[in-house]
């Protein structure tokens, strides 16, 4: 029986928001022609973007964590700065990608996570070619983790930390539960700390029935576990209901979004069950809105044919009771657009979206053709 969670796509009330789009990051040459993991937050009035960006294609050599900050509310931004940048690995440059950042006071945590790739990956990269697949196995990646830098200025300079989760690509940024636990999401494995400060203490937290000593891109998406194999589940998101046990909402190849639950705070999880709440297969963000109000912010169309390559349109759906959500907002929903910069796996016209709250605006950003950098802002009473 399929979990209860749903978002009565295609007959749900329909809005749209009409703020505005404001480019984030358009890049000049193929040397920076690829961006996408896309991250947003505050502090103060100050907006920081983070992403990961790169030359051409999808978490290849040389990839790392840039930042950008607006302090006109996303008008204008500044051109993005290195955060982490890739090192020397056994036979090319490490690959970064972003993990978002997270504010503590005045200070600044930046979540990363970094591999190297094996002589065999750079091999069949090239032999694969531009704008075709090439796929990540166990062997061909090494020296997988999650890390962590933090900055006392504004980000205008960073330290390195101690904390190195082992095995980890971070999905989204950390969350914090109400319990003040956090709980950063990857691709099977899950971590959390009761450090509220993010610098210590993490604890791998994975999906039932991995493998003694499995690690993220072991496979890259494709399944593992043989009791949910047809699934292809991967890239969580936490849920949280007051009163029903923390959600896991996970991604995957049948249309529509799994769910796990956790009677521990994220410690363990059960087996994942699909859902009713339909995606077309990208990142997702589950939260709340400073009202109380459950929001859900993905792609949900998993009709039209490619829907997954073209990620359009991009919805933010409200829920009053967290199980429902059936009050759609569209943010955009224009076609696919044509590359500027050819590259593996670059596609999706609002890929990996992300939303956050500052004051009376909400602000949702994303990757465009996994090239460009686009944030929405519109009034957070347009959703009443």
């Amino acid at each position: 029986m399929p979990h209860r969670i749903t978002n009565c796509y295609g007959q749900a009330r329909v809005s749209r928001l009409q703020g505005r789009t404001v480019s984030v990051f358009k890049p000049s040459s193929w040397e920076e022609g690829y961006s996408h993991h896309a991250h947003l937050t505050s502090l103060g009035d100050r907006l920081f973007a983070t992403w990961s960006i790169g030359c051409m294609h999808e978490d290849g050599p040389g990839q790392r964590m840039v930042m950008a900050t607006s302090d006109d509310l996303g008008e204008t931004w500044a051109a993005p700065s290195t955060v982490v940048p890739a090192v020397r690995g056994s036979c090319a440059d490490t690959c970064v990608t972003n993990g978002g950042l997270l504010i503590n006071g005045s200070a600044i945590a930046a979540f990363y996570s970094s591999y190297d790739h094996t002589m065999e990956a750079l091999l069949k990269f090239a032999h694969a070619g531009v704008n075709e697949n090439w796929r990540i196995s166990t062997e061909t990646v090494r020296d997988v983790y999650a890390g962590v830098v933090t900055s006392a200025d504004g980000g205008s300079t960073w330290s390195a930390t101690a904390p190195h989760i082992p095995g980890l690509i971070i999905n989204l940024a950390p969350t914090r539960l109400d319990s003040g636990r956090l709980f950063t999401t990857g691709h099977r494995l899950n971590a959390y700390t009761d450090d509220p400060s993010g610098l210590s203490g993490w604890k791998i937290s994975p999906l039932p029935g991995l493998p003694e000593g499995y690690y993220e891109r072991a496979g890259g998406h494709r399944p593992v576990l043989a009791e949910w194999r047809h699934l292809g589940i991967c890239e969580g998101a936490i849920q949280e209901v007051p009163g029903q046990p923390l959600r896991l909402i996970l991604r995957t190849n049948k249309g529509y979004l799994a769910a796990a639950e956790s009677l521990d705070d994220g410690a363990s999880w059960s087996a994942p069950q699909l859902t009713r709440f339909s995606d077309c297969g990208s990142r997702f963000q589950f939260g709340r809105l400073p009202d109380g109000r459950h929001f859900s912010l993905s792609c949900p169309d998993n009709v039209t044919p490619r829907a997954g390559l073209r990620r359009t349109p991009l919805v933010l759906a409200l829920s009053e009771d967290g199980d429902v959500f059936d009050r759609h907002f569209i943010v955009g929903d224009e076609p696919d657009r044509p590359l500027d910069f050819p590259g593996a796996y670059k596609h999706g016209r609002y890929g990996y979206p992300y939303l956050h709250v500052l004051g009376d605006r909400v602000f949702v950003i994303n990757s465009v053709g996994k090239e460009d950098v686009e944030c929405h802002v519109f009034p957070l009473k347009d959703l009443n």
